[in-house]
């Protein structure tokens, strides 16, 4: 998902090439991701691991907005929108853990249905229905009605210091690229209203309520840089949530440039190509972590299972 959206940004900003190797990868590690999810074939135990499953959803949405093949980004969609709903009965039938809290990776159910408007919008407009965008419009403020519940929370439990620091494992910048892909959705239905001739004034509407998520998004920034000053000087650094802060940079670079084009807000050009910059810069880094934090681990267990010896005979032993 990370890789998918650092991949449009920089498409969008004209580096193809890279953008495109971006995507293969991508696409290689969602069939990998999905692939081994089958063959565990394990099941959510609590709220919080249920939630989990939208990132699935909002992957398949990303791949099916990175895509220029028509037909390819309509499977897509298709796809991630018929996981969508048993994505929810398993949320809704798994039950809340004894002091599970809503953290940052919750709203990834904000993400997932925002992202079925973000791939949905443009199939609406190239289709030429009216109910299709309709249906998208829907579908965006859904997601932001979620989204409205969820930061709730988290925000109360900003306001009574119950963060901990599991909480700041890097998931937590998805209180903004939450706001991010909502932004980009609502431009992207805004789009397919002004292509469609709808009236001026829900134009207008959607153009208002779009800039103002945004600005939204931006808002988050202060506090997550405070939050994130302060977690830095506690390793460790990777965690595998660390690609949720990724996205949020991505995504934010992306929604930035779709304001720009569609809603006309000229300050959306620079924010898209600053954080097209912050977006492959994290990417790199948490790569790069990642790929370390692998081969420690692997490391370690090939110490732990390998031959050792006997400190006093000097006899090997398993």
């Amino acid at each position: 998902m990370a890789t998918g959206i650092v991949a449009l940004a920089l498409r969008e900003q004209g580096f193809s090439t890279i953008a495109w190797v971006l995507a293969a990868v991508a696409a290689t590690t969602y069939v990998v991701l999905v692939i081994a999810h089958f063959r565990t074939g394990r099941q959510p135990r609590s709220r919080g691991e249920a939630v989990g499953l939208f990132a699935f959803v909002a992957a398949t949405e990303v791949l099916a907005s990175v895509s220029e093949w028509h037909y390819v980004t309509l499977v897509l969609w298709a796809v991630g929108a018929a996981a969508w709903l048993p994505a929810v009965a398993v949320l809704l039938s798994t039950p809340v853990e004894p002091g599970e809290a809503v953290k940052g990776s919750w709203l990834l159910v904000t993400v997932a249905t925002d992202s079925l408007a973000v791939a949905g919008a443009p199939l609406a407009h190239r289709a030429g229905s009216d109910f299709a965008v309709a249906l998208a419009a829907a579908t965006w403020l859904l997601a932001l009605s979620i989204y409205c519940v969820l930061a709730g929370v988290i925000v109360r439990r900003i306001a009574k210091r119950e963060i901990t620091r599991s909480d700041l494992d890097g998931d937590h910048w998805v209180t903004k690229g939450a706001l991010a892909i909502s932004t980009l959705a609502g431009s992207r239905v805004l789009a397919a209203m002004i292509g469609l001739g709808w009236g001026h004034g829900v134009r207008e509407a959607a153009r208002v309520l779009t800039i103002v998520v945004w600005i939204g998004a931006l808002a988050w920034l202060p506090l997550l840089i405070a939050a994130e000053t302060w977690r830095l000087r506690r390793p460790p650094f990777y965690t595998v949530a660390r690609w949720s802060t990724v996205f949020p940079l991505g995504m934010l670079a992306v929604a930035s440039h779709a304001l720009a084009l569609t809603a006309g807000v000229q300050a959306g050009k620079p924010v898209a190509t600053a954080f097209t910059a912050f977006g492959a810069a994290a990417w790199v880094v948490v790569a790069y972590a990642g790929i370390r934090a692998g081969s420690s681990s692997c490391s370690r267990k090939n110490l732990t299972i390998g031959p050792t010896y006997s400190s006093s005979r000097g006899q090997r032993r398993p």
